[in-house]
């Protein structure tokens, strides 16, 4: 027996109106049934189906007159003629974005030369002491304002083959490793947002924090990111089945059996690793069930208690570069030897995508930082202050940042050209010159690789 759907269920299901409905059926793609057995008109499965290729299409902006072409034809290569034209369409989009941004930039570094004759003044004024080179090996992993290395933290808890999570350590792996082509499937819930996978660098968010109503795919190794308005499908506090498959040519991502994005992904193949759960901004995330299938039908059921934290990863690459990656938000890489202002900072380094982080004392930057924003915090009092389209590096690729701290002058580099430069900075204002450690690190998944650290000490001339 055929099964027939009310336009309730497609209106909840879909997050669309009875209007949007009924004007679908107005242009003729779609078609509702009167039958015996019901008093209100029905639609088939295959329109519950036809109206899924609607939605889809219309996210990836097609017009009706366009669709309902495609549909009447319905074949597969016409539909992925379809996919391939606006892919290249959004491509012309990003490239002319791409030459707009270019141009803003140059103006940018036009608009900084008051700034760069501010600090060429200052520089003229100090005198350089002997560089030292950080060694690598002199970097212990600590905790935000701690001098010692601490004691790593576990914030989620095991019942049975549950585990519910923390944001403080914001995610946890399998201990197994795992090579595409593979689907995921997993049951869990979160109280209120921020329920977070992971696979190498990529990564699914949903119920993202500023829209409960979006899902994000984030692609951290080509700095990609994809917003999917999914409406109402994880709803706080209960229990949903999110299935992700993953292949080196295909990301696609299901919710509760409902297609929420399919991605062509021609890029490098994706090497064995773990997979991940996790959570942040104060929330709680409970899994309950993950499965992993392959093509050849095998299905591996995830033992959760077998879940491991991971805050700090750090590693040397073949090029002798420190690469260093952090779960978290409160764990940094710190020199064990502490410098006295007045000093120079100096890292060479390239962030994955977002979060490249500078401490010193109780101070620390953020570049790269949300929105692109400049995070600055005094390395004495912790105060901190926020600089609106500032600070933004080039992710993947090495830059050079130049910090100094004097007594009465702050002054931060990218590259050669002057970002920021502080008068009146609470450290400043210290009775003694202050004393504190150095660091680098990252957050939030992202992966930070560095070149060199170097300090320098300052005098006047």
């Amino acid at each position: 027996m055929e099964q027939y759907y009310k336009i309730t269920y497609l209106r909840k299901k879909y997050n669309i109106s009875t209007r949007t409905l009924r004007w679908y059926e107005e242009k003729g793609l779609i078609q509702s049934l009167r039958v015996p057995e019901y008093s209100y008109r029905v639609y088939t499965a295959t329109t519950v189906r036809q109206l899924e290729y609607i939605l889809y299409f219309r996210k990836m902006g097609v017009g009706l007159q366009e669709i309902s072409a495609i549909l009447s034809r319905n074949t597969p290569e016409e539909i992925h003629a379809l996919i391939q034209k606006k892919r290249f369409e959004i491509d012309d989009q990003i490239n002319r974005l791409n030459q707009q941004r270019n141009a803003i930039l140059g103006n940018l570094t036009g608009f900084s030369q008051p700034l760069d004759s501010e600090k060429d003044r200052y520089l003229a004024t100090i005198q350089r002491g002997e560089t030292t080179t950080i060694s690598f090996t002199d970097l212990v992993s600590t905790e935000h304002g701690m001098s010692e290395q601490v004691p790593t933290q576990i914030f989620h808890q095991i019942q049975g083959n549950h585990i519910t999570l923390w944001d403080r350590e914001r995610c946890v792996f399998t201990a197994e490793h795992f090579s595409p082509p593979f689907t995921l499937h997993v049951t869990a819930k979160t109280d209120h947002e921020n329920l977070r996978l992971y696979y190498g660098p990529l990564e699914l968010i949903f119920r993202w924090e500023f829209d409960s109503n979006m899902m994000v795919f984030y692609d951290h190794a080509h700095s990609s990111i994809l917003k999917i308005p999914v409406g109402n499908r994880i709803p706080a506090d209960q229990f949903v089945t999110i299935h992700w498959h993953i292949s080196d040519a295909c990301i696609a991502c299901s919710i509760d059996d409902t297609l929420c994005f399919s991605l062509e992904r021609p890029f490098v193949s994706l090497e064995a690793g773990p997979l991940g759960f996790g959570t942040l901004a104060g929330n709680r995330v409970t899994v309950t069930k993950a499965i992993l299938s392959t093509p050849d039908q095998n299905h591996q059921q995830l033992d959760l208690t077998k879940i491991q934290s991971k805050p700090v990863i750090t590693e040397m690459n073949e090029n002798s570069e420190l690469v260093v990656c952090h779960s978290g938000d409160t764990q940094q890489m710190t020199c064990c030897v502490p410098y006295t202002v007045p000093f120079e900072y100096v890292a060479v380094a390239k962030v994955s995508n977002e979060n490249l982080r500078l401490y010193f004392h109780h101070g620390m930057l953020i570049l790269n930082w949300e929105k692109r924003r400049l995070f600055w915090r005094d390395p004495l009092t912790g105060e901190e202050q926020i600089f609106q389209g500032l600070g933004y590096i080039s992710p993947n690729q090495f830059h050079t940042i130049r910090q100094i701290f004097d007594h009465d002058t702050y002054v931060l580099e990218i590259d050669g050209i002057a970002q920021l430069l502080l008068h009146d900075a609470p450290y400043m204002k210290h009775p003694t010159p202050l004393t504190g450690k150095v660091g680098i690190g990252t957050a939030f998944g992202n992966t930070v690789t560095v070149q060199r650290l170097s300090i320098t000490p300052l005098g006047k001339k």
